[in-house]
């Protein structure tokens, strides 16, 4: 289990959004609280080569981005690898 919280680090800066894609009607305006996760993830070797992962991740956003016209967002993730 994970958790994070995430804040602006220059004033005039804009957020940004994975990957490093600017969000708009963020630079120069008060908030520098763009929100915080949590993250829980599973993690299982099934044998020497082969492993499985499930993990999902709330994100809530802060005032800065939702006054941007941002909401919250929840992703699921599955993972199986397989090496020789």
């Amino acid at each position: 289990m994970a958790a994070a919280f995430e804040p602006l680090q220059a004033r005039r800066s804009r957020h940004r959004a994975a990957p490093d894609i600017p969000v708009p009607n963020t630079a120069g305006r008060p908030g520098a609280y763009t929100g915080s996760y949590g993250q829980l993830r599973l993690d299982w070797t099934i044998d020497r080569a082969t492993s499985f992962a499930i993990g999902a991740v709330h994100f809530a956003i802060g005032d800065a981005l939702r006054n941007a016209g941002g909401h919250d967002s929840n992703y699921l993730g599955i993972e199986i690898k397989r090496g020789w």
